[in-house]
């Protein structure tokens, strides 16, 4: 896969040789789990997901948040989304509100039909699914961001992989750059039904949406997950 790749090549650049011990070794199980064969043997739902879904690719406008970057959209795992945002946000907020905006999320889920997904289960998707996209995408960022910025993202992802216990033993694939491949972004040999998906247009917000959301409330922004992220469970 190509995420495995760009691994190798962050060895090969040295910028990983002083990165925490126990990390290193998280992150080369993570690659090691990261076949196609784990992929599809899975018993996760797969729904529409942003693929990239992250603060860096929201901003206000008029005072309403809007996503953006929808290049990655495809088929996936929602809670994944989920725990891509929450990753990059402060473990302290996490610990705090992060149970709270998964509850909120399978509440809405739920709501909107979906079965076969207990909470608990969501809950560790969230955590093990947002996780895995960041292991892959950390070694990608050493060759793409200044190192300070490459820092920030290494320090965030390692105080998550703590916060969550995981070890080399539990460690989840590498998921993001399976995702792509899913929708046609990279590779070849994509499925026909999955290269349709990338001229699926970006969803729009609803007003209900829209005006629920406070900049910087965390009560706005667990509602703001659960109604973007629970729509998308529609497009099943």
């Amino acid at each position: 896969a190509a995420s495995v790749g760009h691994w190798e090549k962050a060895k090969e650049t040295g910028k990983v040789a002083a990165w925490d011990p126990q990390f290193l070794a998280v992150l080369e199980a993570s690659f090691a789990n990261a076949t196609w064969e784990e992929y599809m043997g899975a018993s996760r739902q797969w729904t529409l997901v942003h693929g990239d879904y992250h603060p860096w690719n929201m901003m206000w406008v008029e005072g309403k948040p809007v996503a953006f970057d929808w290049e990655m959209v495809g088929l996936a795992s929602g809670p994944q989304d989920v725990g891509q945002f929450l990753v990059n946000l402060e473990p302290e907020f996490c610990r705090q509100h992060g149970r709270s905006c998964a509850k909120a999320y399978h509440a809405a889920l739920v709501a909107a039909g979906v079965t076969g997904l207990s909470e608990e289960d969501c809950w560790t998707e969230i955590r093990m699914g947002g996780l895995g996209r960041w292991y892959s995408m950390v070694p990608f960022l050493c060759s793409m961001v200044p190192e300070k910025v490459l820092v920030f993202f290494y320090d965030n992802v390692k105080a998550f992989t703590q916060e969550w216990g995981v070890t080399p033993e539990n460690a989840p694939a590498a998921r993001f750059w399976q995702e792509v491949r899913m929708t046609g972004g990279v590779g070849a040999g994509v499925p026909p039904v999955s290269r349709g998906l990338r001229k699926t247009r970006p969803l729009r917000r609803t007003q209900d949406e829209a005006d629920m959301v406070e900049p910087n409330a965390s009560e706005g922004a667990t509602k703001l997950l659960s109604a973007r992220l629970s729509r998308q469970a529609c497009w099943r």
